[in-house]
């Protein structure tokens, strides 16, 4: 096993295997034959079964169990490839024993072969049914021991990556059973040291069963992503070509593409990378990132975890990661395109003139093989990635037509998100039930269409225009011949989501405790309550023990609990409440056998009416319950406020703005993280607040507070700073309350992906803060629209002689917007590209003006879109000067695209449709004679139109 030999692996969730012999020290064989071995050593019985290896690991039996010496290898042994997040086994071999009287047993486990980039790394690891977590399983460098429960000091793991660079593992070198040379590389596997005590009662708590199956909770390949790619036309430093600038992803486009391109002897399909179309996909991972409304909260459409076999046709197991997003990947020509499961845009209108033969049309299937109702089984990450069944899913209308249910169940490999694997249930049987396929043999246009291409089909004698997929594109007598298959956006709209009952399933240790969820909040939004909280882990990372959470509700002035829902993830809204009620929550962990655990702390809140703000409290904003809540780093402490003196305040020894306490700050910059995540939605807005006091006026000293967005697996995306507070705060005195002085960020944008937020402050030198808020906003007018590099804040909306005005910020009266006073969509909105307007015109009478609008970027509250240029021809007699007014019109407008530039010389007309954009105004003069260009024009605004 030396070099860069592949370790054998095993099926992932069967088990894992061990195999004698190993690379120096004493062989398994020969440890377990000693007089040692002999009364208490780890006992192994070995069987083979079905021409495979199969072990079974028994206890301590009262005779000696059966030896068989050599290493045990065959054409059983498979590689395993791991792409996500999955619960793996794999191979164990035996690396050899050493300690004192050999007692100390060194296991290697592989995981997954990989690529030069390797694997991400470990979030936990599972003994037989026990799972530990990250947060106990040590450095993972071999010098620090599993923390956990009765495995405590007696495991020791090191986790390797499988890069190009990794070494042999240095506690197995030192130990005397592995070389220096052995560094596995392209190999991502993990070095176990089990330790026998001496002490019967020890061994027995920590290995029940002998020697314990092990399974890791892996994150697999790093893998190429084109949109974080400058030269593929995205922004970042990731290059297709080097995998050591991939990172870790569970997105199905991703896993796809780089499976396509990683060389075989990685495991991959060996591709070149100019066989991948990149634009697709990118593309389909954006649909794979759009996030859904689940009982659990916002998540991702597809995520891909899965376990690949490589002894598996290649194309097999493409089509597996595929299956993660209902995708597939077409080639067309030598090129490979990637596509997720969703509603494209018609491209093309196919009529009677592309037909060269008459059309094949293929009805709906007999009842007997049509399904109406449809479950999955999946790996369930909630319940330990066992086998789970989901909820059925039916068709109400399919059932009652077909007079009874009709069911089908189907298998999800890679899928192990509850209402992920229902989700695609859901599109899988809706789109199974559009059976009406249409085969056209098209002449030479067929070639502007193309497999998995969104067309209308406009025959009348096919009925009226429809839309259709193009699921094949071929040959047929020297031109093309296409297969269409019904399409519709409602196809891919979510469905009514189950909450699924707890598992009954035992898996935790018999001393494992249940633990209590942590940072549970509540806010009022707008009709409802949101509730907010972590995993005993103080984590957003689903906990494979812990299945669901046990909501809990009653009166803010009683003490009567009641169980509302159960939930998987870390967010719930109650909207069974109104303006007028204010309850109090709590949380209990539920385990695998339906046990509740402790509850939470309990959060209060009432709903808002709506329209109104959302005031989230920070946990702990004020320091009164001392250091809690916060995650200090150095030179911060929390401290109670002394008085001394007479006087309504009398001198303050250690301030603080309101109660009793601050936190304070000494020496060189540090940050304090609040521990409180806040749930957001892309585009809302969010507000984060510090106060600050400046201990001593002669020192120098500095804060400010930063607003951190999370995505919705607690993966940090970005920050916004505020201000930093300086030298101008005033240090002693007595009426310190007047001399705090506020950092915020007023109504940052929550970008895309964002699933969270939650408020951190920075400080240098001495200094307090105190009274920390966040916020988060329902836009409900103009006004709450701030002043940026895209945004204007709007102070007020009037119509002045019947023309709509705005005033923004800074004293100024914006030329007239097509956004009423009376009527306007809850946005203010400014173009950036920037947005240049233009005229020219020739030597005719009247003229013939030329009004042209480049490509620009229409940003707006949340949303940004892209339109392109634009021009559009009028007449203007000679020797005028007149005002052109310029809009864009179209359903949806303002989700951007290609639209007819048009042109009035009326303001009125700006407002006199729901589906029109403003792009700005433009004066042209046009002389008595000869031909030229006009002065630029004026970008203006948008809005007035439907919000897409």
């Amino acid at each position: 096993m030396s070099g860069v030999q592949r370790i054998v692996i095993g099926a992932g969730l069967i088990g894992a295997t061990v195999l004698s012999g190993g690379s120096g020290g004493v062989g398994l064989a020969a440890y377990l034959s000693s007089s040692v071995a002999a009364s208490t050593a780890f006992n192994i019985g070995l069987s083979l079964a079905l021409g495979g290896v199969a072990e079974t690991l028994a206890g301590r039996p009262k005779t000696p169990p059966t030896v068989v010496s050599g290493n045990v290898r065959g054409s059983s042994e498979t590689h395993l490839i791991v792409l996500g997040e999955r619960r793996v086994g794999g191979k164990l071999v035996s690396l050899g024993t050493a300690g004192n009287n050999n007692r100390d047993l060194y296991i290697g486990l592989a995981h997954s072969v990989t690529h030069a980039g390797g694997c991400e790394g470990l979030t936990g690891f599972w003994f037989d049914d026990t799972y530990v977590p990250l947060a106990n399983l040590g450095s993972l460098t071999g010098s620090t021991d599993v923390s956990f429960g009765d495995l405590a000091g007696q495991v020791n793991l090191a986790f390797y990556r499988g890069t190009d660079t990794q070494l042999a593992d240095a506690a197995s070198v030192a130990a005397g059973v592995d070389s220096s040379t052995d560094y596995r590389r392209r190999i991502c596997w993990t070095r176990a040291l089990l330790r026998m005590s001496s002490d019967d009662e020890v061994f027995n708590a920590a290995f029940p069963g002998g020697i314990p199956t092990l399974n890791a909770v892996l994150r697999g390949w790093r893998c190429y992503d084109p949109r974080l790619d400058t030269t593929a036309g995205g922004s970042g430093s990731q290059r297709a070509n080097n995998p050591l600038t991939w990172t870790w992803t569970r997105n199905p486009a991703l896993c796809a593409s780089t499976y396509w391109i990683v060389p075989r002897l990685d495991g991959g399909c060996g591709r070149a990378i100019d066989t991948v179309d990149w634009a697709s996909v990118a593309a389909a991972a954006n649909v794979c990132d759009e996030l859904i409304s689940t009982p659990a909260g916002m998540q991702p459409r597809f995520r891909c975890d899965l376990v690949l076999d490589t002894r598996d046709k290649r194309r097999e197991n493409l089509q597996k990661i595929l299956d993660t997003m209902g995708g597939r990947a077409p080639r067309i020509g030598r090129i490979r395109k990637f596509y997720a499961a969703a509603y494209r845009n018609p491209t093309a209108t196919i009529d009677a003139t592309w037909l060269r033969g008459p059309v094949v049309c293929t009805p709906l299937q007999p009842i007997d093989n049509l399904s109406n109702t449809i479950r999955a089984r999946f790996p369930d990450e909630t319940n330990g990635f066992k086998d789970t069944d989901t909820p059925p899913f039916a068709i109400a209308s399919a059932v009652t037509a077909d007079g009874e249910p009709i069911d089908t169940q189907v298998s999800f490999d890679g899928v192990v998100r509850p209402y992920g694997a229902q989700y695609l249930t859901q599109i899988i049987l809706k789109r199974a039930r559009r059976q009406e396929q249409i085969e056209l043999p098209c002449n030479w246009r067929g070639l502007d269409v193309e497999e998995q291409e969104t067309v209308t089909l406009d025959i009348p004698e096919l009925g009226s225009p429809a839309v259709y997929r193009v699921i094949a594109w071929r040959w047929r007598d020297g031109l093309p011949y296409l297969v269409l298959r019904a399409d519709a956006a409602s196809d891919y709209t979510p469905e009514t989501f189950s909450v699924p009952p707890p598992p009954v399933t035992v898996t935790t240790g018999a001393s494992t405790p249940i633990g209590i969820p942590q940072a549970l909040t509540a806010a009022g939004i707008s009709g409802a309550v949101l509730l907010n909280w972590r995993s005993p882990a103080g984590t957003i990372v689903a906990d494979p023990l812990i299945p669901v959470y046990l909501i809990e509700r009653t009166y803010e002035d009683e003490n009567t609990w009641v169980e509302l829902a159960r939930v998987t993830g870390f967010s719930f809204t109650d909207s069974s409440v109104t303006a007028s009620d204010t309850f109090s929550y709590r949380i209990r962990a539920v385990n695998q056998r339906g046990q509740a655990g402790t509850p939470s702390n309990i959060a209060t809140a009432g709903a808002l009416q709506a329209g109104g703000p959302i005031a989230t409290s920070v946990q702990n904003p004020g320091f009164e319950s001392g250091n809690a809540g916060w995650v200090f780093s150095a030179g911060w402490d929390v401290i109670q406020r002394t008085l001394t003196g007479g006087g309504r305040f009398g001198v303050s020894v250690n301030p603080a703005r309101t109660g009793l306490w601050s936190a304070r700050h000494t020496g060189p910059a540090s940050t304090a993280l609040n521990a409180g995540f806040v749930a957001v939605s892309a585009g809302q807005r969010v507000t984060a607040q510090a106060w600050f006091y400046r201990d001593d006026a002669g020192v120098s000293a500095s804060g400010f507070v930063r607003l951190n967005w999370y995505d919705a697996t607690g993966a940090a995306l970005s920050s916004v700073n505020g201000p930093t507070v300086l030298g101008a705060i005033p240090g002693g005195g007595a009426s310190f309350i007047s001399r705090w002085t506020a950092s915020t960020v007023s109504l940052a944008v929550a970008p895309v992906n964002a699933a969270f937020a939650r408020v951190e402050i920075s400080a240098a030198g001495n200094i307090r803060a105190d009274d920390v808020s966040l916020t988060v906003s329902s836009i409900a007018s103009l006004d709450d629209v701030p002043d940026s590099a895209s945004f204007a804040r709007v102070n007020a909306a009037e119509l002045t002689s019947g023309v709509p005005k705005l005033s923004i910020a800074g004293a100024r009266t914006l030329p007239p917007r097509n956004v009423p006073a009376v009527r306007h969509a809850g946005i203010g909105s400014l173009w950036t590209g920037p947005l240049n307007i233009s005229s020219t015109f020739d030597a005719a009478n009247p003229a013939n003006v030329t009004l042209s609008a480049s490509a620009a970027t229409l940003n707006a509250g949340g949303f940004s879109s892209s339109f392109a240029a634009s021009s559009v021809s009028v007449t203007q007699p000679r020797g005028t000067t007149q005002t052109w007014r310029l809009y864009y019109e179209g359903a949806q407008v303002l989700g951007g695209g290609t639209f007819a530039l048009i042109a009035s010389t009326s303001e009125a007309d700006l407002v006199g449709g729901a589906n029109r954009a403003f792009v700005g105004r433009i004066t042209v003069t046009v002389p008595a004679t000869g031909s030229g260009t006009g002065a630029g024009g004026t970008p203006g605004g948008g809005g007035g139109g439907v919000i897409p």
